[in-house]
């Protein structure tokens, strides 16, 4: 559903991440700035979801995409669900991955931030970074392992995800090392959309999720700046959309993944800076984020994307 990297760029002195933010639904996104805890956090909000991803003073970011794909559809679903019944007064829905990201962007270490994730067994890819180090960690429930011991012991191979087993692998990217996912795991090879499914739709998922990956990583080893980052996930060459890192196609359908935003963390000037793309988005008191007293600050980027522009038209404004 999307696709992040992270490249040391000696440029920049040190590490910046970039991501695509693909969805299903039109999203409404606020960009927030937290003091709490005494630590400066700016971090992007999904008024439906609940779920964040972002920076804080200590130059600590992350970003995630989903492997669980199910799971990741599913909690939105739920979302919107909830909110057709808010004026039922039922509440509103809120991702237990963004309270967890947002918990974790309240540390003053790397390492602190991290545990947070693992602790609370948050599935899916991450890459937590600052300008000095960057980590990828794929968590996810181990399917495989617990159906076989249920086969051993007897018992219903039915199953609640909840109730499986979680595992994690936790690895540092050399500076010389490009560190890239989409939806699919690589040190855990069986997360995401299974190649060898007997369902179509869950074959072809996994064909963008590989392609995107490789036209992603082969763009972005000539770059050399943040905004050359950006343009190497903005990518739209393949004729079928889907299979390119940038999706924009048929934007006013709900059944189609779309890229909704592009986010790019870089710790080494304290800036999260946000191109809309499809959806509804907004800064919660513009000034107090980029006020001279702030340490991190919010850069937006602008975009020109409607029913009639054509895809040349729209990656040669991003340039």
């Amino acid at each position: 559903m999307c696709v992040m990297i992270a490249k040391y760029l000696e440029n920049e002195g040190g590490w910046v991440g970039v991501k695509n933010r693909d969805r299903n639904y039109k999203p409404t996104i606020k960009i927030k700035q937290s003091f709490k805890e005494d630590i400066e956090s700016i971090y992007i909000y999904d008024s439906i979801t609940k779920f964040s991803e972002g920076m804080n003073e200590y130059g600590i970011c992350i970003l995630n995409t989903a492997t669980q794909v199910k799971n990741d559809e599913s909690e939105s679903s739920q979302a919107r669900h909830q909110l057709k019944k808010k004026k039922k007064k039922l509440g509103v829905y809120y991702s237990f991955d963004g309270v967890i990201i947002r918990k974790a962007l309240k540390t003053k270490k790397i390492e602190d931030a991290i545990k947070i994730l693992i602790e609370n067994e948050l599935k899916g890819n991450f890459l937590v970074f600052n300008k000095d180090v960057c980590y990828i960690l794929e968590g996810g429930s181990d399917e495989e392992s617990y159906r076989a011991e249920m086969e051993k012991t007897k018992e219903d191979s039915e199953y609640e995800w909840e109730k499986l087993p979680y595992v994690y692998v936790k690895k540092e990217i050399s500076k010389n090392k490009i560190a890239i996912r989409t939806n699919h795991g690589i040190f855990l090879d069986w997360m995401g959309y299974d190649p060898d499914s007997d369902n179509e739709h869950t074959v072809l998922s996994r064909k963008s999720s590989d392609n995107r990956y490789d036209v992603a990583l082969k763009n972005v080893k000539e770059a050399t700046t943040p905004e050359g980052m950006l343009r190497a996930i903005s990518d739209i060459s393949n004729k079928n959309p889907q299979m390119n890192p940038l999706r924009v196609d048929n934007i006013n359908s709900n059944k189609t993944l779309k890229t909704t935003a592009q986010i790019m963390l870089n710790p080494n000037d304290n800036r999260l800076t946000f191109r809309p793309i499809w959806g509804v988005t907004s800064a919660e008191n513009f000034g107090k984020i980029n006020n001279h007293k702030s340490k991190l600050y919010l850069n937006f980027l602008s975009y020109k994307l409607n029913e009639t522009t054509s895809f040349k038209e729209f990656y040669n404004s991003m340039i």
